[in-house]
């Protein structure tokens, strides 16, 4: 029974990180098409996941397709060079300088996410 116990204690601490990180992976459909527009718009992306306490924004990444893709019955996910996004954690760059939050440009429900951070230092760019 102990044994039981601690596995199942060891298993809620590995996967209580990816339960946060999953804010606005699978959205309504509307939301999707509407993250996917403004991804498309903006011509790359920077991603940046707060709540799991990274340190920094990752690299720009130039968007040479940006998809939606319908995921069960319910749920679409925004796909973005052929990897599943969370806009939750997707940041574009604006022409005022700060990258924006795309799923709360969206209104996906996000939460625990900047609304903008600054552009600077730029993030190094990956082609």
């Amino acid at each position: 029974m102990m044994r039981l116990f601690v596995a199942f204690a060891i298993s809620v601490t590995l996967f209580a990180g990816e339960a946060l990180a999953d804010q606005c992976a699978w959205t309504g459909k509307a939301i999707a098409d509407a993250g996917a527009a403004v991804i498309k718009t903006a011509g790359s992306t920077v991603s940046f996941c707060e709540p799991c306490d990274e340190k920094a924004p990752g690299p720009v990444v130039k968007n040479r397709s940006v998809e939606v893709k319908q995921v069960d019955a319910k749920f679409w996910q925004v796909w973005v060079n052929g990897k599943g996004q969370d806009l939750a954690y997707v940041f574009i760059p604006t022409l005022e300088g700060p990258l924006k939050n795309v799923g709360l440009l969206v209104k996906c429900g996000a939460e625990d996410v900047s609304a903008q951070i600054p552009a600077t230092p730029a993030p190094k760019k990956v082609e």
